[in-house]
């Protein structure tokens, strides 16, 4: 990912998650959860030397991103535009993150997946490990599950 690359991707994750988690999530919930995607947070995980990410481009636009952190060995986003969704994109993604995972000497990246997601995760080899709660901000909180 690139710094010019922010206004395209905050957009993707919030159209990822009011479009894939409504059924999972409250309204309250995804706008805490999406209230927080500010160019500052961004641009601070950018500085983060230890955070590698990539996008999806389709058509010369992005339509989906991840990343990990390599101190933490763990997979801290991956995100789709609604419409790209089982067309492979996060598979793709997924598939350049773990082989990125690896050159960074990292055999296996854990993560939280929100409940919408899990089956994805699934799919690619992860196992459940265990449910959690996500802390939003002071007065929201969001399920989501472990995985290896």
């Amino acid at each position: 990912m690139r710094p010019f690359d922010r206004d395209a991707v905050l957009s993707i994750h919030r159209q990822s998650i009011f479009g894939l988690c409504k059924d999972h999530y409250t309204v309250q919930e995804m706008k805490a959860w999406t209230d927080r995607l500010t160019p500052e947070l961004f641009d601070e995980g950018m500085k983060d030397e230890n955070n590698v990410g990539i996008v999806a481009m389709a058509s010369d636009a992005i339509i989906g991103y991840g990343f990990f952190n390599v101190d933490a060995q763990e997979l801290r986003a991956v995100y789709v535009l609604p419409r790209y969704v089982n067309r492979g994109a996060g598979g793709l993604i997924m598939a350049r993150l773990e082989d990125m995972a690896r050159e960074n000497k990292i055999k296996r990246l854990s993560l939280q997946s929100t409940v919408n997601a899990v089956g994805f995760y699934d799919r690619l080899g992860y196992q459940e490990i265990k449910t959690e709660t996500h802390q939003i901000n002071e007065e929201v909180s969001i399920a989501c599950v472990r995985m290896e």
